[in-house]
């Protein structure tokens, strides 16, 4: 029994996290992100992102994220694969930065939404 379990275990952490099932078409992108260096107006975007399943893959882009100068606070929804970013006041964060902590967490960046 006890081989049967670590097989499964092995076999889980080799197939690694997949939000999206073998056979499911990946969905277009509406908008593709630009990179930016202009810091991003407004208090907040919403990142829409690819790849991610599990609990570990929701802290990987939170830490990341949180690394950027002038991300105040994260909040990933994995059941929509949206990710809330919120801004400090003072300084706001580009389109490029947080394009690259999404690459860096070794996800996809689809889109990124402002109000």
């Amino acid at each position: 029994m006890y081989r049967y379990v670590l097989i499964l275990a092995l076999l889980l952490l080799i197939a690694g996290c997949q939000s999206t099932r073998p056979g499911d078409p990946m969905p277009e992108p509406t908008t593709a992100p630009t990179a930016s260096s202009q810091p991003l107006a407004g208090s907040s975007a919403t990142l829409v992102v690819n790849g991610m399943a599990c609990p570990m893959c929701k802290s990987n882009i939170n830490d990341q994220l949180l690394k950027i100068p002038g991300v105040n606070k994260v909040k990933v929804n994995l059941g929509t694969g949206e990710v809330a970013v919120n801004f400090k006041p003072d300084v706001h964060p580009t389109r490029q930065q947080l394009a690259a902590a999404v690459e860096q967490s070794g996800f996809t960046l689809r889109e990124i939404r402002q109000p």
